[in-house]
């Protein structure tokens, strides 16, 4: 039964890895990337799938400057990040990531944008991004997949990652020196009480109350 099992995982791997070159070649003819230009968009979809707390809580930062900005901005995360999220005065929409989910909703709601914010580079994510049909696609370190309309170069892993966040806002051309922002679920009182508790400043050490 065991070996069963090895065979089946390496045959869907192999499947896998087959359909994510064909994704990549539907994209060898996609013209040269032309430089960005902020304003062409106005909805903007923020993909957070991991459903990692911590890396939610400091995405909010980056969400809350483009929205003052006058920008739309969804998120499509998972059920835990949804929670994390309810009540924010800054997001447009939040969208409950399934996997193999329909996209019918997300298609409708026409984005400019779409901002990949992790490494990933598996056939689920590239075939997600592909049938979103964004005007503009966003992501970081993807320079050789054409998939994507923009590659933000970010290889320091050492840097915390509100870094790699304030990166999308300075390609959006916005100069924002304020102190990190980070949205806490509850009224805006408990937000603002406890706001200044929700980063302790060094890597690996978010963290958040209700």
């Amino acid at each position: 039964m065991r070996i069963l099992k090895q065979l089946t995982r390496k045959k869907n791997a192999f499947f896998r890895g087959i359909k994510f070159n064909l994704i990549n070649y539907r994209y060898r003819n996609k013209p040269a990337r032309k430089a960005f230009d902020p304003a062409a968009v106005r909805r903007v979809l923020l993909l957070r799938l991991d459903d990692k707390v911590g890396d939610m809580v400091v995405t909010t930062g980056c969400a809350r400057i483009l929205a003052e900005r006058g920008y739309q901005v969804s998120v499509l995360t998972g059920p835990i990040c949804s929670e994390i999220l309810a009540g924010s005065e800054f997001i447009q929409q939040v969208y409950l990531y399934r996997p193999r989910m329909s996209l019918n909703t997300l298609r409708a709601a026409g984005f400019d944008a779409v901002i990949d914010f992790d490494d990933v580079t598996s056939y689920e994510r590239f075939k997600l991004l592909a049938d979103l049909r964004a005007t503009s696609v966003i992501g970081f370190n993807k320079e050789p997949y054409k998939l994507y309309d923009h590659s933000i170069a970010f290889f320091d892993g050492n840097s915390h990652i509100s870094l790699r966040y304030k990166q999308v806002v300075k390609l959006f051309g916005i100069v924002d020196d304020r102190p990190y922002h980070y949205h806490l679920p509850g009224c805006r009182h408990e937000r603002e009480e406890s706001g200044p508790l929700a980063f302790s400043g060094r890597r690996g050490r978010t963290a958040y109350r209700h």
